[in-house]
C-alpha cells in the first residue's frame, strides 16, 4: 500500500471573492465584510461586461454599482503547468460565481508581455476581455496589471 501527502494531491490553487467593481485597484490583503464593499460599490459603478463590448442595445447603458466576482491568486504548482489544471480551476471558480449569481467575474494579470504572457494568453482563451479604467498613460507591458472581465452571457 502506498500512501499519497497532499503535496501530490494539490496541483493548483484560485480565490474567488465578492469585490467592489473598481478597476483600478485589487481586492484588499484584509477581508471586508459585504455590506461594507455593497456601500463601496455604490460610489464607483462601472459599466457591465455586455455594455463594454455593445452586446446589445438594451445593456449600453447597464452599470455595476454591487460587489462582483474577483478572481485571483489563480496558481498552478510548477510541475504541473501546461497540462489543464489551470483552465479546470477557472471552469470551477467561473462555476461557484453562477452559482452566487455574479453578472461579471473580474480578474488583475500582469500586463508585462514577458512575465504575464502564460496568463493573459489562459485568459484571453477563456473568453476574457480587456476592460477600461481610468489610469491615464497606462501602457501595455508596463508592468501594470491589467482588468479582463467575463459576463454573464460569456460565463456559461
Amino acid at each position: 500500500s502506498s500512501t499519497t501527502s497532499y503535496r501530490d494531491q494539490i496541483v493548483g490553487i484560485g480565490e474567488l471573492s465578492w469585490q467592489p467593481p473598481d478597476p483600478n485597484r485589487n481586492a484588499p490583503p484584509f477581508v471586508l465584510p459585504y455590506f461594507v464593499k455593497s456601500i463601496l460599490s455604490r460610489f464607483n459603478p462601472v459599466p457591465a461586461i455586455s455594455a463594454i463590448n455593445g452586446d446589445n442595445a438594451s445593456s449600453s447603458k447597464e452599470l455595476i454599482n454591487e460587489p462582483m466576482g474577483y478572481i485571483s491568486n489563480v496558481l498552478v504548482y510548477k510541475s504541473r503547468r501546461g497540462l489543464g489544471y489551470g483552465r479546470v480551476l477557472m471552469a470551477a471558480l467561473e462555476g461557484i460565481a453562477r452559482l452566487w449569481s455574479c453578472a461579471d467575474v473580474r480578474l488583475h494579470v500582469d500586463a508585462n508581455d514577458v512575465s504575464g504572457k502564460v496568463a493573459q494568453e489562459l485568459y484571453w482563451s477563456l473568453g476574457y476581455q480587456g476592460v477600461p479604467d481610468s489610469r491615464e498613460n497606462k501602457k501595455r507591458g508596463s508592468g501594470l496589471l491589467s482588468v479582463l472581465g467575463k459576463g454573464r452571457e460569456q460565463n456559461r
